[in-house]
Formats: structure tokens, C-alpha cells, sequence
């Protein structure tokens, strides 16, 4: 049976119709009812119209197009609380937060005008449909919290967010065919997310920019499935060749049985929510009141479809018993799929009809014939027929369906026998194919058509005891390694032995990539089979890998006399995998390498790294520590000493000359890190060595060409643990006398404003990070003395100190998210002996994002007022920092004196933390406390403080 997905097909025999891949035109929501001070017409920035965008907002017209977005934010907050949402207050703060954004901070400078247009009339949009009383109350709170959740990123960002919510809200209302294209709208993001993750989710700034790259991926697929495009400017082109894969794995996945089993599964979870007061109430005694209940929701769910009866029955949600006195409800969404299938082909969606599942034969019983119907892979269901005759027959044919039942799963089709006719499978070794050779194809057999049974129906074979039901339930139909993994261990070793045998063809070749390796280091020392499957993945080194480490070693000896024996071609791939696995592998690296320095150095063109590179990135520590054990003097020590020299050099650059720190940066732990600093460490201390390894550190720490530092990417994507390593051996005795000079490089790269890692880490609420930062610093001052004079350079919170510091503050950012730990331990580290002294001048900028010329803008004054406004979850912190007994007088001197309300709350604090200190016996900074607080308050203090209480904006 020939599979269409594209659209492009004229006629398919199976699947959508071009009439699917056209975009939905949805009707203009309905006006949200007229409330005080609410327009009926609506602003937004247009083009044509108004001219530049810097126009539309110098124009008449602004400012009731701000008081509209301030309307819109207040109206969809009195939603939640209508709603008696549990987090109404969140979402109210979220929503006035993004007001600010565009109107008080700058922060969507940039892309301003995609807020003031598309998004805009999005919302708009949306608070009418939130007034709209088809809605039910659970999709406006869900909508309403995917609306909070998607406005807190950058403009693009939110424009595709907030037009998604809009779109999801509006099909709500179209009856099926709009809940079709709300099915394909989220099954086409689903499907680009995930592509998009196995891409380019390594990559540091991954998450931040995770919206762009699926927009772009959007934008490439939008015409082919009929989408509206999103048009995103920061969209990144990410080559023809991904953006097509991406198109096939949409096509692929966007399936009448895919998009019907989805929906069926919804409104099955939601009849079973309305009618189960508990799970014994699933099945009982068939009373009047509980049949009107069950006819009550599934009419409300046609309803919502735009369905009549005989398109969606009761039959489809609810088994009763031959006289009517008991009830089921269903487990199985299959019924309902079945109908929604009928439905979508009477709306001319679907191409082609139902047709027996391929190998099933019809069962006589009283005269009718009993068959297995499908449509797609997902699909399947039971029919009886008055004749045995086969085929296809029409969907008005399939009106008394039943589900799929555990007896037809003994002959379903799809398993591929106990392989009489494949290969041999009785060599224990572990000789196999390797990962780049082709899977192995069962002769003389195409591969059959692909059709899976319901999953209630494979539960219920799984719930039995016997082994021979276990034996039934097909390999494809589990589809993970755990689930294969735990029926296996309920056989015996026979039984296993069999069950993979008779499933092997699926598991050689089709099991996914993802599930492979955990399946294989169980199944490779379990079972006879398991090992002839793993050996169908893996290469010999490979199938190594997945054994414990003991019983590698022991393989890799038993091995030895064949593998010192490997091609040339074969050593490298080998040296790569095995190098961690004892005394054998150390034979090995001796007997096919002339010196350490050639085995660390050796370049894989595949990678683009080389070995050291390679066990960096992946945290193989075994590898660089059997290496350093094997650096004795006849073997690392060359009598030349410049091809000596040469070769340490080249041994600690990267593939392409970069530095390794670069790769410590991209590992995903410390083992890496900890043993290179072991193995610097080591060489160090070698004599003869010494002399030659230290000057070609400087280059294994930093690029003198290059522009940004990578602790920087240490500091954003990595966790303290990795920032502690590289702490230890940038500040070790025998390394840091080489590496003092360029210690500034290292740490912030060789641009004067190229780094501020505390704003990343303080935005990002990286407590540990900031911990861990603040003590390499310390303990680099202590040992690079020059370096003191640019800690206040490393130590800014600010991104830009000269412009829009409310979006810029990384205080203000930490003090949103509520990162109370991340601001305290900034304070720690401002205020830590070895740092103090040096920065004590910049506490202003630091804290408050202070003016150098005692000139505060209106930006800076917004800013000011958020870093102190009571509603941020991290006021408290950042009010302690600003009133910390050794910061305190620069602080306070620097606030503007109209400051009142910030300045009488300061005041008050760095008095009660002076008192506490004084208390606690602390004379070095009680006193300079009490001298910094003024002895008079301020003029008109106590009536101008209750004034700003009363009038106070934020």
C-alpha cells in the first residue's frame, strides 16, 4: 500500500487530500463586550499607512494606542481572576511586566514595531475570543498561561508565540475541521522543536535561541502544509539540506491516522475526566442517571465538533453488555479515531478507503465474518461483515465497529518468524557489521505494510502472566528499550532467546538510533541474541564500550595479539574508543605511537578534533589519565628539542589551532577539565619537560587573535562544577607563573567590552556560578596582582552602563526571576577581602546602575525604580545589598536626591544591619554604617514618603 504525505500527490491511496495542506481561514474573532474607557476601534502600527515606525510613535494616535495594549494586559488579568485561577497573580505580574518592556525599559527596542503591529492586533484578537461565551473556562486558562509564558523572550519571539496562541484560541471555535488545523499546527511545532533540538541543542545559547530556529524551520514548511508564515527577522539560516529533512519529517508525521488518534485521545481524556468520579467508577451497573450523564458529554463534545449523532456515537466512549445493565468506559480511543476518520472523509479530506489489515483473515462465526480493518498505521478496528468476500469497501460500510480485542493480536502481522532463512546468528564474538555498514535485510522479503495495534489492546496482553501472551506482543509495538527490556526480563533465558529471534528483524533495523545503546548494554550480556543484535549497530570497540569497564579491559586482553596486528587505518578509531580500558590499551598506544605527544595530537578529519579535543569534549578523564601514566622519560622525552618543542605545542592546540579551553567549554561535565589540569600538573614536574610545556600554555588557555573568552561560555552554559575545575588550574603554583600575563585574555577575552559573564550569570540566576566566579577572581588577584585593576570591568552586572540599564541591569533581571540566591552571592563576592578594595569606586554602577556624570535619564530612573520596586520577588536581596554596612555610603551618596522613598528605605535597612552587626561584635562595620546614615532626615521625609507610597507607579 503506497504512502502519500505530500501534498503534491493527485490522488493517493491513502492520506490527505490537497484540500488539508490549504490554510484554514478563520472567521474575525468577535468584539470583547464594551466596558468602560474600552474602544471599539483598535490601533496598531501598519505600514502603509503610518509611515516609519519612529512616526507611529511620535504621532497622535500613540498614546491611545498605549492605553489600548494597558487595556488589553488589565483585561486578560481580570480574566484569570474571573477564572479564580490559582496563579492569577503571576500571570497579572507577567502581563504588566511585558507593558513595561515596550513602554517603560526599551527592552524591545530593536524589533519594536513587530510588538506595536502583529502583536498588537493579535491581541486584540484574543481578548475578544477570551470574552467569546462558546469558550470553555480550561482552554481560555490554558491559553491565557501559554500567552504568559511566550511574551517573555525577544520580540520576534513573542510575535510567534502570541500568534500561535490566537490561532490555537480561533480553531477552538470552527468545529472539527478547525480542530483538524489546530491538531496540524501543533503537530508541525512538536516535530520542528525536536529537530531542531537534535541539531542545535549542544550549542550554548541554545535556549534563547530555540524560537528562531523553529520559525525559520516554519517558515520553510509553511507552504508546503498550509501554514501561515511567521516572518521572523532574527530567523538564522540554517542550510537547504536541515530545512529539507525538516520538511520530510512533517510530511512524514502529518497523517489522517496521526491527527485523528491525537484528537481521539483529547476527547477521550476529557470524557473520562467529566464521568469518572474515580477509576472503580470505570465500569458498573447501566442506571438511567449514569446514561444520561455519559449522552451529556459526548453531546456537548459534538457540539464543539459541529457533529451530529451518527457522525460521533456513544459506542465510541462507552461498551455496554448484551442486556444494557452494565457499562465500560473505554481505555481505547480507537473508536472514536475510526469516527473522526469517517467525519474528516465526509469534509472530502482523506484519499482512498479502509482496507483489511494486510495477513488477517476473516473468522466465520454464525454465519458472519469477523475482519480487521485499518487505515494508516495507527487506525485499526474490527468489523463483521455478511461475506467473506476481501477488500476494500466504503466508509459508510463501517458503522458498527468494534475495538480491536486481545485475540486478534495472536496472528497480528508484523513479526517476521523465527528466521529460519536469515544468516547465521551463532558466532558468540563480538564481530559485527559496524555502525557504517548497511542493516542487514531479510532475503527475499520486502518490508511488509506497517499497521499497529491499539495500545489498550497491547496492555491488556501485557497484564498476562503467561509467557506465551508475553511472546505475542511484538517488539515494534513497545518501540523503547525499557519497555522490550522489561517484558524480557520476564521470560527465561529460552523464552528471551526466542522472543528476540523471532523480533530481530525489527530490532536490527528499525528500532530508533536513540534507543539502541541502553538496549544493547543490557541485551549484549544477557542473551545469545542480544549480542548478534548489538553487533548489527556497533563496530568491535563499540560493542566494547557497552560492556563494565572490568569486563572490557578482560576482552580487550584476550584481543590483544589481534588487534596490535590492526591496519593503520583501523589504529586511529581504536586509540580514539579504547584508551581508557587498562594495561591492554596502554600495549596498544606503546606499540603504535612513537611519543605521547603524537597519540594527544592526532587529528580526526571527521570530528574536526583531535584525540585530546575528542576525550575533553566527552569527559573521558580514564583516557588523558592512562595517557599521563604512560609519560615516563624514554617515552615522552625526545633527544631533539625543537621537534620536541614543536610537538607539546601542537599536542595542546585544537584541530584547527584553537585552544582547548574550548573544549572544556563545550563538555558537558568536569572529568575532562580535572584531568587535564592532572596531566599539566605531571608534565610539569617532569624534568627536562618543564621548559618546554610551559610556554605553550598560554596557548592551550586562550586564542591571542580571538575576540571572546570561553569561560564566558563556561559561565553561561555549564554548572559550577566545571567553573571549579578550570578554578583549580588556572590559579595552581606550578601553572600560574605561565600564564600571569595574558591572565585578562583568559578570563575575558582580548576585546575591551567583550565580556560581562556576571550579567549572563546574574540574568540567568546562576548562584553557584557567581559563587564559583567570584572565587576564581579572588584567588587570581592573589596570585596576578595586575589583575585587580580590571575587576570592576569583570565584575559589572551591566551589559551597556551608558544606555537602557533597566534592560540591560543584570541586578533588575535576577530581581524579576526571583534569583534571591544569585544576588546575594554577588554581594559575597563584591564584599570579599581579596575583591573590595578594588571595586569599593564602582559600587554605584555596580548596585544601581549609576550615571559616572551624576546625571540620571529617565531610563536610568525606570531602572532604579524597578531594582527597588517591593513587587520583584528579589527586592529584599537587593535591598541588602544596597544597605550592606561596607557599600552603603558610596550607595546612598549616589542615588538622586528626589530618591526619597528609596532613600528612607536604605536608610532604615543600613541602620538595622549596622545595629546587627555592632551586636554581633563586628566593630569594622558598624561604625562606618552609622556615619554614612545622615543624622536629620530629609526635609518633608515622613509626609513625602507617604505622598510616593500613595502615588507610587511601581
Amino acid at each position: 500500500m503506497p504512502h502519500s504525505f505530500s501534498p503534491a500527490a493527485a490522488t493517493p491511496a491513502y492520506g490527505f487530500l490537497p484540500a488539508f495542506f490549504e490554510i484554514e481561514q478563520r472567521a474575525a474573532p468577535p468584539d470583547a463586550p464594551r466596558e468602560p474607557g474600552r474602544a471599539a476601534s483598535r490601533i496598531s502600527y501598519e505600514p502603509a499607512r503610518d509611515g516609519s515606525h519612529q512616526a507611529f510613535c511620535d504621532g497622535p494616535r500613540f498614546a491611545q494606542y498605549r492605553g489600548e495594549v494597558r487595556r488589553n494586559m488589565e483585561y486578560i488579568a481580570a480574566t484569570c481572576r474571573k477564572l479564580k485561577m490559582d496563579d492569577a497573580a503571576v500571570m497579572d505580574m507577567r502581563f504588566r511586566q511585558f507593558y513595561e518592556r515596550r513602554f517603560e525599559q526599551a527592552y524591545f527596542a530593536a524589533h519594536a514595531e513587530i510588538l506595536d503591529g502583529a502583536v498588537k492586533r493579535s491581541f486584540d484578537n484574543i481578548c475578544a475570543l477570551l470574552a467569546d461565551p462558546r469558550m470553555r473556562p480550561e482552554n481560555l486558562a490554558a491559553a491565557i498561561r501559554n500567552l504568559a509564558l511566550g511574551i517573555g523572550v525577544c520580540a520576534p519571539g513573542v510575535a510567534g508565540n502570541v500568534i500561535e496562541v490566537e490561532a490555537d484560541l480561533s480553531l477552538t471555535l470552527g468545529g472539527l475541521r478547525s480542530r483538524l488545523w489546530q491538531a496540524k499546527n501543533r503537530v508541525v511545532r512538536a516535530v520542528l522543536q525536536e529537530a531542531v533540538t537534535e541539531r542545535y541543542g549542544t550549542e550554548p545559547n541554545f535556549r534563547g535561541n530555540q524560537a528562531h530556529y523553529v520559525n525559520q524551520a516554519w517558515d520553510h514548511v509553511a507552504d508546503s502544509v498550509g501554514l501561515a508564515r511567521v516572518r521572523d527577522p532574527l530567523a538564522p539560516w540554517m542550510g537547504s539540506e536541515f530545512l529539507a529533512s525538516c520538511r520530510a519529517r512533517v510530511l512524514a508525521v502529518l497523517t489522517p491516522d496521526r491527527i485523528a488518534s491525537t484528537i481521539a485521545q483529547d476527547l477521550l481524556s476529557g470524557f473520562r475526566s467529566a464521568v469518572l468520579e474515580d477509576a472503580a467508577s470505570s465500569s458498573g451497573s447501566c442506571t438511567s442517571a449514569r446514561t444520561e450523564s455519559f449522552g451529556a458529554v459526548v453531546r456537548g463534545i459534538r457540539q464543539e465538533l459541529g457533529l451530529v449523532d451518527e457522525q460521533l456515537s456513544l459506542h465510541a466512549f462507552v461498551r455496554l453488555d448484551a442486556d444494557g445493565e452494565r457499562y465500560d468506559v473505554l481505555d481505547d480511543p480507537s473508536l472514536i479515531a475510526v469516527d473522526l476518520l469517517k467525519a474528516m472523509a465526509g469534509l472530502g479530506l482523506l484519499a482512498g478507503v479502509p482496507v483489511p489489515v494486510p495477513s488477517s483473515e476473516p473468522v466465520e462465526q454464525d454465519g458472519r465474518y469477523l475482519e480487521r480493518y485499518h487505515y494508516g498505521a495507527l487506525v485499526s478496528w474490527r468489523l463483521w461483515r455478511a461475506s467473506a468476500a476481501a477488500g476494500a469497501i466504503s466508509w459508510r460500510d463501517h458503522d458498527d465497529v468494534e475495538a480491536i480485542d486481545i485475540t486478534d493480536l495472536r496472528n497480528w502481522p508484523g513479526l517476521e518468524g523465527p528466521g529460519l532463512d536469515w544468516p547465521s546468528l551463532d558466532g558468540p564474538g563480538l564481530e559485527g557489521p559496524g555502525p557504517d555498514q548497511p542493516a542487514l535485510e531479510r532475503p527475499g522479503r520486502g518490508k511488509p505494510d506497517l499497521v499497529l495495534p491499539p495500545a489498550a489492546a497491547v496492555r491488556r496482553l501485557l497484564a498476562s502472566d503467561d509467557p506465551a501472551d508475553l511472546i505475542r506482543v511484538q517488539a515494534r509495538w513497545l518501540g523503547t528499550a525499557q519497555d522490550i527490556l522489561a517484558l524480557l526480563r520476564r521470560l527465561d533465558l529460552e523464552q528471551a532467546n526466542l522472543y528476540l529471534l523471532r523480533n530481530i528483524h525489527y530490532l536490527r533495523t528499525e528500532l530508533p538510533r536513540s534507543e539502541r545503546e541502553p538496549f544493547a548494554r543490557e541485551a549484549l550480556q544477557s542473551w545469545e541474541q542480544g549480542k548478534a543484535i548489538a553487533a548489527a549497530w556497533y563496530s568491535e570497540t563499540g560493542l566494547l564500550n557497552l560492556l563494565p569497564r572490568e569486563q572490557a579491559a578482560q576482552a580487550l586482553q584476550e584481543r590483544l595479539p589481534y588487534a596490535i596486528e590492526l591496519p593503520v587505518n583501523q589504529r586511529r578509531r581504536w586509540m580514539d574508543e579504547v584508551m581508557h580500558l587498562g594495561e591492554p590499551a596502554k600495549v596498544l598506544a606503546r606499540a603504535w605511537y612513537r611519543d605521547p605527544w603524537t597519540l594527544l595530537g592526532e587529528k580526526n578529519p571527521d570530528a574536526g578534533r583531535t584525540r585530546l579535543q575528542q576525550w575533553l569534549e566527552t569527559n573521558n578523564a580514564a583516557a588523558i589519565d592512562a595517557v599521563r601514566e604512560l609519560m615516563t622519560e624514554d617515552w615522552a622525552i625526545d633527544a631533539d628539542r625543537l621537534v620536541l618543542g614543536n610537538a607539546i605545542s601542537q599536542a595542546f592546540r585544537g584541530y584547527d589551532g584553537s585552544h582547548l579551553l574550548r573544549s572544556v567549554a563545550r563538555a558537558t561535565g568536569s572529568a575532562g577539565a580535572a584531568a587535564l589540569h592532572r596531566l599539566l600538573r605531571h608534565l610539569l614536574s617532569m624534568p627536562g619537560l618543564r621548559e618546554l610545556v610551559a610556554p605553550s600554555l598560554p596557548g592551550l588557555f586562550h586564542d591571542p587573535g580571538g575576540f571572546r573568552s570561553d569561560v564566558t561560555e563556561i559561565v553561561l552554559s555549564r554548572d559550577a562544577s566545571t567553573l571549579a575545575a578550570l578554578h583549580r588550574m588556572l590559579v595552581d603554583d606550578a601553572i600560574l607563573p605561565a600564564i600571569r600575563h595574558c591572565m585578562l585574555a583568559i578570563l575575558a577575552g582580548t576585546h575591551p567590552g567583550s565580556e560581562k559573564p556576571m550579567w549572563l550569570a546574574l540574568c540567568a540566576g546562576k548562584a553557584g556560578i557567581i559563587k564559583g566566579y567570584g572565587a576564581l577572581l579572588a584567588d587570581v588577584v592573589a596570585g596576578a596582582p595586575r589583575i585587580a585593576a580590571q575587576l570592576p570591568r569583570l565584575l559589572m552586572p551591566n551589559v551597556d552602563t551608558t544606555a537602557t540599564p533597566g534592560r540591560h541591569h543584570g541586578l533588575v533581571q535576577a530581581s524579576r526571576i526571583g534569583a534571591v540566591a544569585a544576588i546575594r552571592e554577588y554581594a559575597a563576592v563584591l564584599t570579599h577581602p581579596a575583591i573590595l578594595p578594588h571595586v569599593i569606586e564602582s559600587m554605584p554602577r555596580f548596585i544601581l546602575g549609576a550615571p559616572s556624570t551624576g546625571i540620571w535619564s529617565a531610563e536610568r530612573r525606570a531602572s532604579l525604580a524597578l531594582l527597588f520596586n517591593p513587587r520583584l520577588p528579589g527586592y529584599a536581596a537587593c535591598v541588602e545589598l544596597a544597605a550592606h554596612p561596607q557599600v552603603f555610603a558610596r550607595v546612598f551618596e549616589a542615588l538622586p536626591r528626589d530618591a526619597t522613598i528609596i532613600r528612607a528605605r536604605l536608610r532604615q535597612h543600613a541602620a538595622a544591619m549596622a545595629a546587627t552587626a555592632a551586636a554581633a561584635g563586628a566593630p569594622g562595620n558598624g561604625p562606618a554604617a552609622r556615619q554614612a546614615v545622615p543624622s536629620r532626615p530629609d526635609p518633608a521625609g515622613s509626609v513625602r514618603y507617604w505622598i510616593d507610597r500613595v502615588f507610587q507607579r511601581f
